[in-house]
């Protein structure tokens, strides 16, 4: 699931509207990237086969998404080689890593109020 948010809106307010249309449920992965364009973002919706899958404008957006949470200056040179723990995991669960939203409802939760966890990276 990708919900689409604008750029100044918290994921977790975008999320919880996806939420309360039914369109996903606790535990389902979903993905929540700011939409630069003008106007209301797209509405959230399933991808079969993520990223490939999004038309061109909506993977540069998912990618801008990610350059603004690491920000946008020039890559830091590494003291090691690639990080190879990571080659094993499928793209979309990396998607999930940076972009992912946690979905699972605790009980303690009463009424139609959700709380979501962004796992994005602090802000710079």
């Amino acid at each position: 699931m990708l919900v689409w948010r604008k750029p100044n809106e918290a994921a977790d307010a975008a999320v919880l509207a996806a939420n309360k249309h039914g369109l996903f449920g606790s535990s389902d992965l979903v993905l929540c990237a700011a939409w630069y364009a003008a106007g209301k973002p797209p509405a959230a919706r399933w991808h079969r086969r993520f990223p490939a899958d999004l038309s061109d404008i909506e993977l540069d957006y998912c990618h801008r998404t990610l350059r603004k949470m690491v920000g946008d200056g020039e890559p830091k040179p590494r003291a090691h080689g690639p990080d190879y723990s990571l080659i094993h995991v499928p793209t979309n669960r990396l998607w999930h890593m940076a972009l992912g939203v946690e979905t699972y409802l605790p009980a303690c939760n009463r009424g139609d109020h959700y709380s979501f966890q962004s796992r994005s990276l602090p802000a710079r």
